[in-house]
């Protein structure tokens, strides 16, 4: 069954006055829904539906038309969520609509929800809107997930949910694509006057791993001391991160959700570019014994030094950020300890956590040492180190307009000073 969430607009009350004249009074359409009185409005979703049912669907409504070809399209029942603006003439087009398909099989109507404050009016209303629109996508989105294991939900969100944007504001579809892009599903779109669905599969992009550190840990620190001062103010202000007030706004806080769900979970380019500049740090420095990506009883060490034909030193390298996100560091414990297992010959073992951002050995320090003490304690036999490594020149605080902060790392060398021993 796929999960169809549909912008709601007004063409069906449009329709309607092109044949019958004025439904009501357009002042009153354009007020709050919350001014919706019955049974006068209820009264006004009766005449719709009435007229409806004369029609045939491609006349009735944007949301009703693309429903039904939504539908013919993937041959499966669908499970709709009605999203509307904060109007008297949203609500009632969405109680028509969910009133057309109340007895259908193959569409159900399974949530009608009026975004409060999200108007076009006002630009502050519309912010606030906007912020409350996010949450409820977020909110649905979790839903969607619920009780299937965290491994498998993106390809359950990507194969099951659609974004139908063919009705409703149209200032909402930058919004609503932007959204898809991030979960990795489908937006769907019908034209108005014709049978053809156009479907916007979700495009390879992803976030850029140096603004993505920089900026998450701005965030982190905001959420974790309320009195701290952004770093990167106007990046994140760019972005859409905070408002003019400094507060997070709900994309923030959906960027620092998936930046802990996805990047930080998972290794990106940007990681395999350290480790590159790991090795030749280890060759410039008479390490050349080191093997980079050493794969072997379904385990991989990312550098491993053959000391004696049953002696190994191994150096894993991680994001700092790994270490902000308690379940992230007791998986990274984990990974060693499988190392340790899967290569009983390992005698000295080094980790090495990166970070863009000096200041993230204060917050990661403690997490960092409790690892190492509890894999001393446990694994006596085996020398643990942890080391931080600064990679200086990169932070976005440090970048020109115009400058590249991928050249700064692939132009410097890795020094001793860059690794600084936790302890």
């Amino acid at each position: 069954m796929k999960k169809i969430i549909t912008i709601v607009g007004t063409s069906f009350i449009e329709n309607y006055e092109k044949e019958n004249g004025l439904l009501c009074s357009i002042s009153h359409l354009d007020s709050p829904s919350k001014l919706y009185h019955d049974p006068s409005d209820s009264q006004y979703v009766s005449n719709l539906t009435s007229w409806a049912n004369n029609k045939s669907t491609e006349l009735i409504s944007a949301e009703v038309s693309s429903l039904y070809r939504i539908q013919q399209e993937f041959n499966e029942d669908l499970e709709v969520y009605l999203i509307a603006t904060d109007t008297i003439s949203a609500k009632i087009c969405s109680e028509a609509i969910r009133i057309i398909f109340f007895s259908l099989d193959k569409i159900n109507i399974r949530q009608v929800k009026i975004i409060q404050d999200l108007r076009i009016f006002k630009l502050e209303n519309f912010n606030r809107g906007k912020d409350n629109l996010i949450k409820h996508i977020v909110k649905l989105m979790n839903e969607f997930v619920n009780g299937i294991s965290p491994d498998k939900r993106d390809k359950f969100i990507s194969k099951n949910v659609k974004i139908n944007i063919t009705g409703g504001y149209k200032g909402l579809i930058p919004l609503m694509t932007i959204l898809s892009q991030l979960y990795e599903c489908e937006v769907v779109y019908k034209f108005e006057k014709s049978d053809d669905l156009i479907r916007i599969p979700r495009i390879p992009i992803n976030f850029d791993p140096v603004l993505t550190e920089s900026l998450y840990f701005d965030i982190w620190y905001k959420l974790e001391t309320h009195d701290h001062s952004f770093k990167h103010f106007e990046k994140l202000k760019e972005y859409g991160f905070i408002d003019n007030k400094d507060k997070i706004t709900a994309l923030g806080d959906l960027f620092y959700e998936m930046v802990q769900k996805k990047q930080a979970i998972g290794k990106n380019v940007f990681g395999y570019f350290v480790e590159y500049k790991v090795l030749e740090y280890l060759y410039t420095n008479g390490c050349d014994g080191f093997e980079h990506s050493y794969k072997e009883f379904n385990c991989e060490l990312d550098f491993v030094n053959r000391l004696t034909n049953d002696k190994l030193e191994v150096w894993e390298i991680k994001s700092a950020i790994d270490f902000l996100i308690a379940s992230n560091v007791q998986e990274k414990k984990a990974q060693i300890e499988k190392q340790i297992m899967c290569f009983p010959s390992i005698i000295k073992h080094k980790l090495v956590v990166y970070s863009i951002e000096p200041e993230l050995l204060l917050f990661i320090r403690d997490s960092v040492k409790n690892v190492m003490n509890e894999l001393k304690s446990k694994y006596s036999t085996i020398e643990f180190s942890a080391d931080f490594l600064e990679l200086t020149g990169m932070s976005i605080g440090k970048q020109t307009k115009n400058s590249n902060p991928y050249q700064a790392l692939f132009k410097s060398s890795l020094k001793e000073e860059n690794f600084i021993k936790i302890h």
